[in-house]
This record gives structure tokens, sequence and C-alpha cells, in this order.
């Protein structure tokens, strides 16, 4: 095939075609641009339409209005963190001050304890202080001569004692150092084995503390207190008698909790009807715990505390209560103070039930089964 000669005729306008040329060369070397620019007009054309939707002006106003309120804030407590380096330096103060009058608070606190001891013992302490520490001492004058010795040369008892009143005396102390966190008192058996003048000083105290009189020691709004104890006689004097109502109405069993340890359960006094009234009754109920169990040696020694206080009371003499049964006074008289004979523990072969029958027939034949009755409760039942 013959090749096609075509020519350029002389008339061609050639500046029609060289700017078209030119303007495609330009528009090619541009369309990557272009393209970035339409799709980042397309971005923000969206980015417009979400902030419009989040309402970014109400939003950048509020978070402009927090941070003025934070740059407060912030000034605020940077200021009190000024004020607590202050008051820390203050308390710090303060608690120099206090460990330099802690030695007057000891001998006001002995100035105290010897005012409660005076008349119950013949001696007082005193508090002598040197350069590192401090030292009590017991004072006593005999004649015109004075002596000092150390306090462990007192009796268990009066130790005893010394340690409760000084332990009240520090509860004031307590309250001045925090005056709002409530305090949780525990006394353990605070009256054991002391003497009927130390007793009445004990419970004089407890009573107090008990009844509130002392809220410098124990404020009954905010603080709590657990006494425990096994003296019938304390548990009976310190709070007030269960019938008793104050000016309200109010019996001690609605304003504190009383338990009874029985069996190893604790069982709660809820009212006048279930508490303990009197040492006697206790005696009871030592009784039956002790039946309960199969304790025999010791409910002998509970029968014949218990009979020895019915007799007391009632006047009649031990030959005449024991009438026909003298061999039941040998028998409850077994581990006790006043044991009698060669009689022994180990002498006797009667069990729990059989004592209890034997203590039962002794009190019906002296017209006093209703007596036993009434302190025999039915929860004594003797275990089988």
């Amino acid at each position: 095939m013959d090749e096609l000669d075509i020519e350029v005729p002389e008339d061609f306008d050639f500046s029609s075609y060289n700017s078209l040329v030119k303007n495609n060369k330009e528009y090619g070397a541009s369309l990557a641009t272009k393209k970035r620019e339409a799709q980042e007009k397309l971005r923000y054309n969206m980015i417009y339409k979400l902030l419009g939707q989040f309402k970014y002006d109400v939003k950048y106003a509020q978070m402009n209005d927090v941070r003025k309120i934070f740059k407060n804030v912030k000034e605020e407590f940077d200021k009190k963190v000024g004020q607590q380096a202050d008051l820390e330096a203050d308390i710090q103060n303060l608690n120099d001050q206090i460990d330099a009058l802690k030695p007057k608070a000891e001998v006001q606190a002995i100035k105290n304890i010897n005012k409660r001891l005076q008349g119950v013992v013949p001696w007082q302490l005193t508090y002598t202080e040197n350069e590192e520490t401090g030292y009590y001492q017991v004072s006593q004058t005999v004649g015109k001569k004075s002596t000092l010795r150390g306090v462990k040369e007192l009796s268990t008892g009066e130790k005893n004692v010394i340690a409760l009143l000084y332990f009240l005396e520090k509860l004031g102390e307590t309250t001045i150092q925090t005056s709002t966190s409530p305090k949780l008192i525990i006394f353990d058996d605070p009256m054991n084995s002391n003497d009927s003048d130390m007793q009445y000083l004990i419970i004089t105290e407890m009573q107090k503390l008990y009844q509130g009189k002392q809220r410098e020691r124990f404020d009954h709004q905010k603080d709590f207190i657990v006494i425990m104890t096994h003296n019938i006689h304390f548990y009976l004097n310190v709070p007030p008698h269960g019938a008793f109502e104050d000016k309200k109405g109010k019996t001690k069993y609605d304003k504190s909790d009383f338990y009874h340890l029985r069996q190893g359960s604790f069982v709660q006094i809820t009212d006048a009807k279930r508490d303990m009234q009197t040492n006697y009754d206790a005696l009871w109920i030592e009784l039956g715990d002790l039946a309960k169990h199969g304790y025999t040696n010791s409910m002998l020694n509970s029968m014949r505390r218990i009979i020895e206080t019915y007799i007391e009371f009632t006047g009649i003499k031990q030959d005449e209560f024991y009438r026909n049964n003298e061999q039941y006074l040998k028998l409850f008289n077994v581990n006790s103070h006043s044991a009698i004979d060669e009689f022994s523990a180990q002498s006797f072969t009667e069990s729990a039930d059989e004592l209890v029958s034997i203590f039962h027939r002794i009190f019906a034949d002296n017209h006093a089964e209703a007596h036993f009755t009434a302190h025999w409760k039915n929860d004594n039942a003797v275990k089988h």
C-alpha cells in the first residue's frame, strides 16, 4: 500500500493548535493538585457540617468558660495548699507545746488519782521526773515519817485500780487530740478480786463513765464502750436497774446492748425479765450451765453456795435444812473451802441428772419446791 503523503496547507493556523496543546499540558500537569484541592474541599465541607451538628461555637465558648473556672479553682487550690502547710506548722507547734506540758498533765493525773483513792488506801502516788523520763512512786506516812517505795510493791488489786484510774484520766486527753473521731473503749473484767472499798470505787468510776457524766472521756452520742465482766455484782450496779425508765420512757435495754455468755454463745438480754436480778439468780444460771455440760464437781460447789445463800436469807438453820438428808451436806461441800472429813471429789458417783434430782428433793423436803421450780428454768434441762 502506498504511503499517504499529506502536506500541511500553507494557510493552516498553528497558533490555535499550539495554544490547545499548551493548555492541555498545563491542565495535565496541575491535575493532581486540582484533585487534591477538590478532596480537601469535600473534606472541609464535611467538617463544616459536623461542626454544625456538634454546635462547635457553643462548645468552644463553654470550653473557654471551663478553662477560666479551672484557672480560678487552681489558684484557690494552690492557696489552700499554702494554708495547709501553715496549719501543719501550727499543729507541729501545738504538739511541741503538748509534749512540753505532758509532765504537768501527769502530775495533774496523779493528783486526781490520789483524790479518788483518798480514804481507800493509806498511801499516795508521786510523780518524779528526770532529764530523760518520769516515774511513779508510792508515798506513805506513818506518824511523822514518810517513806517512798516502788509501785511494783503494791498488791495486784491496788495496781489494777491505779491502772484503771490512770486509763480513765488518759481518755480525756484522747478527746483533745481526736475531738471529731469516735472512740472505741474496751474494758476486760475491770473488777476482779479487789476488796469491798476498791470495788465501790471502781463501780462509782464506771457508773460516771457509763452514764455519760464525763463527756470528755466518753461521749455516748459518738463513742462506743464495751464492758466485759464475770462479776455479777459489778454488772448489776454499773448500769441502772432494768425496770428504770428515763424521762423519755426508755430503759437501759433501749439504749445499750447487753449479752450473757452461755454455753459458748452470746444470748442477748432484751428486758428485765431476761436479765439477772441478783447474784443469787446468777448462781442458778451458773448451775444450769454446769449441769448441761455434766461438770458434776463444779455443780456441787454451786449447789452449796445456793443453799448457803438461801438459808442465810430465810434464817433456817443448816441442821434443820439438811434434816434427814445429812449425807448431802458432805456431798455439797466437796471441792469447797469448807470441805469436811475425808470426803473427796472422787468418792461420789452421781451423774448431773441425779445431782439435780437430789437438789430438787432437798428443797421439796423444806417446803420450797416452788422456789426451786422458779429458779430452775425449763432451758436448764440437763442433756442426757
